[in-house]
């Protein structure tokens, strides 16, 4: 079985990346920003929806949640 916390921290590092990388991809204006919004909520979205049914324990992707939704809140009222 893999390690719950070894595959959060995977979950974690891939919506970063891709946030990252679509970030950069904007500011070099490589693509139409809705694009990347619709790329970046879609792979987000679909990651998110099957992480409850991947890991043994609810622990997880209620970090996970609440770890995104930090982000969010963070970037809303900055």
């Amino acid at each position: 079985m893999i390690n719950q916390w070894a595959l959060f921290s995977f979950f974690l590092f891939f919506i970063l990346t891709l946030i990252f990388l679509c970030e950069v991809s904007y500011k070099k204006k490589l693509l139409s920003p809705q694009i990347f919004r619709t790329m970046i909520h879609s792979l987000v979205g679909i990651g998110v929806s099957i992480s409850p049914f991947i890991f043994e324990s609810f622990f997880q992707p209620i970090f996970l949640a609440y770890f995104l939704l930090m982000m969010f809140v963070n970037q809303f009222f900055a």
